[in-house]
């Protein structure tokens, strides 16, 4: 733990800087506009009643609902919005009346077609609150990262195979599973020089769960061996080949004849050396070492490359028949926004102004300022990296976000694209790495994890206009969880995989730490919380938390704690990859998972 005692009192007299204020609705991440997920009604008892809905095509493993809803009441009803991957039906924001629900009479949701993109959709919507008590003014701005397959079917006679042959439209059979390399070739392929590439592929092993391979994935475009992010591990280190050995569980796809498969996931890191054209050459590198002897059929299936883009859209008529308000549309300079990467943060908001920010692994990506009212919007681009479920902040004159690469950056709301600054978090810790929660802010001060185990508490200085560190505390674990406060205590969750994390409570006064949830795989196999923590309580008794678990047995989860133990509440059955976290209004609890499962949870009547 390292302090460095810079205390602001000027900038805590400010009266832009202000504290939390707990609001009945959900609306924006956090459920806030400060971004502290501290609610008064959510579900404690130790049996709740929960109830799932079956959201459209669900069950896949790869994707679904992966960011948080937003929620809202009227009157006595409480609604639930979700902004999710529908997979054949595209991205899809569904509605559901949680009342219902939980009362049995409502068993699927109303969903909305927003594009036909079937990808990731990581940016959690804001909803926006109208002046009539029936909600006829509200409205939602969601932002949806779509992707454009670039690759023609495998029968297509632009593909080229060795080292196997084809099988109808979609998979290579090997001709050998031992030391053989299986090479897929597709010329003619149309880039342009500002793409985002996602690639993909499917190593199908068979039906036993117990199969197991040694497999090394590479892929080439024009010639050059590609760097890239693999999205299937926690890791966010560019490799030019992705292995998987015999400790590696290969991963069920209930909706494919519950075969079992290592799926190369990844996005393109870097394109230093890389020309992209419109006749551009992709290959695929299958090497298949070896397998046991519970593989069987091997295939190499569906090799995918797709343009990322991005766009945002406004949804007005919530409660009636949600529709596409054709009407806003974000533009620079006079021309409508093109987003050519992906949209993977919260959608925020200062009041005037929404705030949203894009992603294109290694290489610079943009934040960006829109108006409300018109639409208009200004761009900020770094010099390099991009944004990754790093949400905006605002105290009234600026706002703050975090970045790749250990970057805290401050924007002028007044002159967005032109005046601000950064911080450098590695100047106070080496190993800062990439900063992949929102910021929360309260009382002036600005709270958020890095993804190199550390939990920050900056400040902005107005009088030397420029941010400052008052401290930081080395958790020694992994952490994306945007903080949660309330009192002295401040709760963020970690994880080191997709296998085991825990639940950390920080002493804001003594930048100490317990751990409600000890970090010990024998005790917390399965919790990887990469989610904020919801919390309902005030930091002096018992405090009620609220969260998600991100693994292959992922679940909602209730603990309280004490100020010394934590004891498990309640927990909803083990399911699938729940990423997002969880939205609470009006003592519902509202999460989703890669499944397009989605969770209601309410104390019984």
């Amino acid at each position: 733990m390292k302090r460095t005692g810079r205390i602001l009192a000027l900038v805590l007299a400010l009266a832009m800087l202000f504290s939390v204020t707990v609001f009945a609705d959900w609306t924006v991440y956090g459920g806030n506009d400060n971004h502290n997920s501290v609610v008064t009604e959510a579900p404690t008892s130790t049996s709740p009643t929960v109830k799932e809905i079956n959201l459209l095509n669900s069950g896949s493993g790869w994707d679904g609902v992966d960011n948080v809803p937003v929620m809202s009441t009227i009157g006595s009803t409480t609604y639930a919005f979700v902004m999710y991957d529908g997979h054949a039906a595209g991205a899809t924001l569904a509605r559901i009346n949680c009342n219902n629900v939980i009362a049995g009479t409502e068993t699927s949701a109303y969903n909305l077609k927003i594009n036909d993109s079937k990808t990731f959709q990581l940016a959690t919507p804001l909803l926006t609150k109208g002046t009539a008590a029936d909600g006829s003014g509200d409205a939602i701005y969601v932002a949806s990262t779509s992707a454009a397959e670039r690759l023609a079917a495998l029968n297509d006679d632009a593909w080229t195979v060795s080292g196997g042959s084809k099988s109808g439209s979609n998979a290579v059979v090997p001709t050998s599973t031992t030391n053989t390399t299986v090479t897929l070739q597709q010329t003619g392929v149309d880039f342009n020089s500002d793409d985002t590439l996602r690639l993909s592929l499917g190593v199908y092993l068979g039906t036993s769960s117990a199969a197991r391979a040694n497999v090394k994935v590479r892929a080439y475009i024009n010639g050059t061996k590609l760097n890239v992010i693999n999205n299937s591990t926690s890791t966010t280190t560019a490799v030019d080949e992705v292995v998987f050995t015999m400790s590696d569980a290969p991963t069920e796809d209930t909706t494919n004849n519950n075969g079992y498969y290592h799926y190369y996931n990844v996005n393109l890191a870097d394109t230093t050396g890389l020309t992209l054209s419109s006749n551009s050459t992709v290959k695929f590198e299958v090497e298949i070492v070896s397998v046991n002897s519970s593989v069987s059929g091997l295939k190499i299936q569906d090799p995918s490359v797709l343009r990322n883009g991005g766009s945002i859209a406004r949804i007005t008529n919530l409660y009636t028949t949600p529709t596409l308000d054709g009407t806003f549309q974000p533009t620079v300079n006079g021309a409508t926004l093109k987003v050519t990467q992906q949209i993977n943060t919260p959608i925020t908001t200062d009041g005037t102004y929404i705030y949203y920010g894009s992603w294109s692994g290694n290489s610079a990506g943009h934040y960006y300022q829109t108006k409300i009212s018109d639409g208009t919007t200004k761009v900020f681009t770094p010099d390099a990296y991009g944004f990754y479920w790093a949400g905006a902040v605002s105290d009234g004159t600026n706002v703050y976000f975090g970045g790749d690469n250990g970057m805290l950056y401050w924007r002028s709301i007044d002159a967005f694209d032109t005046t601000g600054g950064y911080y450098d978090l590695k100047l106070e810790e080496s190993k800062a790495d990439n900063v992949r929660s929102s910021i929360m802010l309260d009382d002036g001060y600005l709270y958020f994890t890095s993804q190199g185990g550390f939990v920050w508490c900056c400040l902005f200085d107005p009088g030397y206009n420029q941010l400052a560190v008052e401290w930081v505390l080395d958790i020694g674990v992994k952490s994306t969880s945007t903080p949660t406060k309330v009192g002295n205590r401040l709760y963020v969750g970690v994880y080191p995989g997709f296998n085991n994390g825990a639940l950390f409570c920080v002493n804001t006064l003594t930048q100490e730490f317990d751990e409600v949830i000890p970090y010990n795989a024998s005790v917390n196999n399965q919790m990887p919380i990469q989610s904020s923590i919801v919390v309902k309580g005030d930091g002096t008794g018992t405090d009620y938390l609220y969260f998600n678990t991100n693994s292959g047995s992922g679940a909602g989860v209730c603990y309280k704690f004490d100020g010394t133990t934590g004891t498990q509440v309640w927990t909803t059955d083990a399911d699938t990859y729940a990423l997002g976290g969880m939205a609470i209004d009006n003592g519902y609890a509202v999460f989703g998972n890669d499944y397009n499962h989605l969770y209601v949870v309410h104390d019984p009547a």
